[in-house]
């Protein structure tokens, strides 16, 4: 069945303007396998849609991340000052200097893992939709004789199973890769920095 443009009904082409929705193609494989090449690219095809929403949680992940570095080096001002010999006025002023900068870091932080997390809840939200909905565009195709020789319940467990892995693919990056490697990248600049 052809699914261009002009046969689509106006409900369907109504619902795809109202949620953006796109027709996405793939192509059929030989082996009827994806490897995990395929997979990923599918997976990029659809992030395409949402450029902007994915470079806001990568951004904001990445500042969250050199913040709670950063955060740490007030700490040790603040107790640096008490071995320190300054009056006390000086000490004062120090000490409350180091307790603001680690409450206004700190509420950065918050803020921005905040955004990180809404951020990261509309795009899977949106994703895992959009996945399921290809992914049923391509079983729907099957011949009728698939259906009646595969067990349905390990096909609908199949299609879950793609759909929930670009959620655990997406957590898995902006909640342990990306702090990873900024840490990976800051460690070294703020010991470059304190050596001085």
């Amino acid at each position: 069945m052809d699914t261009t443009p002009a046969t689509r009904g106006r409900f369907d082409r109504f619902m795809r303007w109202l949620f953006r929705g796109n027709d996405i193609v793939t192509r059929e494989r030989e082996g009827g396998q994806l490897n995990v090449r395929a997979v990923l690219t599918l997976y990029w095809k659809l992030l395409k849609f949402s450029l902007p929403l994915v470079y806001l949680i990568v951004g904001v992940t990445a500042i969250a991340s050199v913040i709670g570095i950063v955060v740490p080096t007030y700490y040790k001002d603040f107790f640096n000052v008490f071995a320190s010999t300054l009056s006390k006025e000086d000490a004062t002023t120090l000490l409350f200097y180091a307790i603001g900068m680690v409450a206004l870091l700190d509420i950065v932080w918050w803020v921005a893992r905040r955004i990180s997390h809404f951020g990261l809840i509309i795009l899977a939200k949106k994703m895992m939709a959009d996945l399921r909905i290809m992914a049923f565009d391509h079983v729907i195709r099957h011949s009728h004789a698939y259906f009646t020789s595969t067990f349905v319940g390990s096909l609908g467990q199949k299609l879950n199973r793609f759909q929930r892995s670009y959620d655990r693919l997406a957590d898995t990056v902006v909640y342990h890769i990306i702090p990873t490697i900024i840490t990976l990248v800051m460690f070294p600049i703020l010991l470059i920095m304190y050596a001085r």
